[in-house]
């Protein structure tokens, strides 16, 4: 249960990250997920400009349940090493807040900002079709709710 919240957050990070994102119109697209005491909301946010992403922000919220509390350390530790190193390297900016049983997680990159090889990091192609619409079906194929 509570790997499949990890690798959900993990998977739309990933799936953003891979699209790319914003500047001029913004899409916003969110995903909930709630299982055995643990839940998790998901905020989207990709910005276009020229109908092509430039940037994106992600913000995870992960709750966990009493029955979890001897796990908080542990999560908050994969959270911040295992899930962030390979996306800071990439040139992602992360911040990460923790109280209590609740840990914040958000994500963001400017595409203009990152060099070359970050951006292939990241899978990030700009010849691939990065428009507000593929996005957003991608997104909402994933299980987003976007507008």
């Amino acid at each position: 249960m509570k790997k499949r919240v990890i690798l959900g957050s993990i998977a739309g990070v990933m799936l953003l990250t891979l699209t790319g994102c914003g500047g001029g119109k913004t899409l916003t697209c969110t995903m909930e997920n709630s299982e055995d005491g643990m839940s998790q909301i998901t905020e989207m946010r990709v910005s276009f400009k020229n109908d092509t992403a430039t940037s994106f922000k992600t913000t995870s919220t992960f709750e966990m349940g009493e029955e979890y509390s001897g796990y908080l350390d542990e999560f908050e530790d994969y959270l911040k090493d295992s899930m962030t190193s390979e996306l800071e390297d990439a040139g992602v900016d992360i911040d990460f807040q923790r109280d209590g049983n609740k840990f914040i997680l958000t994500m963001g990159a400017d595409f203009s900002e990152m060099t070359d090889e970050e951006k292939a990091d990241l899978g990030f192609d700009e010849s691939d079709d990065n428009s507000y619409d593929t996005i957003k079906s991608s997104l909402e194929d994933s299980g987003y709710t976007c507008k």
